[in-house]
């Protein structure tokens, strides 16, 4: 379990640095660049943490289910990043918060499917 933290919390630093990275490529192209850089690091950061999971035999995701989350992930952040535009009082901290339940959602999911319960 203390390896899975570890890992988690490089990834969320690399995550991270991808999303800044792209956003100084990204960032010529205004809000679309913008939403571009948001959407693969959330995208990176939702395989790369679904990744570790299954590596550390924590879970037993599929490919599809991979998919599944990362996507959904993407669009909460996108969501989160709506909502901030406008009601900028609720703090950067929703992109978090949304990406963490996407995730836990997806994960719930795909396991819930997986098992057919």
């Amino acid at each position: 379990m203390a390896l899975f933290v570890g890992i988690a919390a490089a990834l969320s630093v690399v995550s991270l640095q991808v999303g800044l990275i792209a956003l100084r490529f990204a960032g010529r192209h205004g809000s679309a660049g913008l939403y571009a850089a948001l959407g693969l690091a959330a995208l990176i950061g939702a395989l790369a943490y679904g990744l570790s999971l299954r590596l550390l035999q924590m879970s037993e995701l599929s490919v599809s289910a991979l998919a599944i989350i990362s996507g959904g992930c993407v669009v909460a952040v996108y969501v989160a990043f709506f909502m901030l535009a406008h009601l900028p009082g609720l703090g950067r901290w929703w992109l978090a918060v949304f990406w963490w339940y996407a995730f836990s959602a997806g994960l719930w999911y795909c396991e819930r499917r997986q098992y057919g319960e």
